[in-house]
């Protein structure tokens, strides 16, 4: 049964960078439409975390998210904020070592809702951080144990800017990474 499970694991990674390129296209040619709705933030980020908790213990990784004490309401494309979620955890998790934390938090501005992803993974080197959001730039270095195709931050990046926001990075090498990703409050900006 663990084999059936990996090939299912990978094959819906195959078909989630396979739907990332031909999104990423899309945006390229300015035909990504946005499938807006009104979303209860704090819950859907929950739900999205919930996938890396199995991931957490195998890593005995301090893995914390929102409890949703109260409900905020965002505007956005539901499917494509998925993708962006699961990209930022992924290589949360892929560069956090066995023992470390990462943690996620929503903080609601007067203008904008806040989801911060900070872990305490190896960072990312000074000369990178400009180029963290291009195409085909992978987090990478030369361990083979953490390739990467390099298109999940940029489209991200991108799907972020087609939502009004912002996604911004602080990083110091050794210590972590903290992803910020700015959605405005409000649906006016659509």
């Amino acid at each position: 049964n663990a084999p059936i499970n990996l090939m299912t694991r990978n094959g819906k990674r195959i078909l989630r960078l396979v739907n990332q390129l031909l999104d990423f296209r899309k945006i390229q040619n300015q035909k990504m439409k946005l499938k807006i709705q009104e979303v209860e933030i704090c819950e859907f980020i929950k739900e999205i975390c919930q996938n890396f908790e199995q991931l957490s213990n195998q890593k005995r990784i301090d893995f914390t998210f929102p409890e949703c004490k109260t409900k905020q309401f965002a505007w956005i494309d539901k499917e494509k904020m998925d993708s962006v979620l699961f990209n930022i955890l992924s290589n949360a998790f892929k560069f956090t070592t066995n023992g470390k934390s990462i943690n996620v938090t929503v903080e609601n501005g007067p203008d904008f809702h806040s989801i911060i992803v900070k872990d305490q993974g190896k960072g990312i080197p000074k000369e990178k951080l400009p180029l963290i959001f291009k195409r085909f730039n992978s987090l990478s270095t030369d361990n083979t144990n953490f390739s990467g195709t390099g298109i999940g931050l940029a489209y991200s990046d991108e799907i972020i800017k087609l939502h009004e926001g912002e996604l911004m990075v602080e990083s110091t090498e050794g210590k972590g990474s903290t992803f910020t990703i700015l959605i405005p409050i409000g649906k006016k900006h659509f």
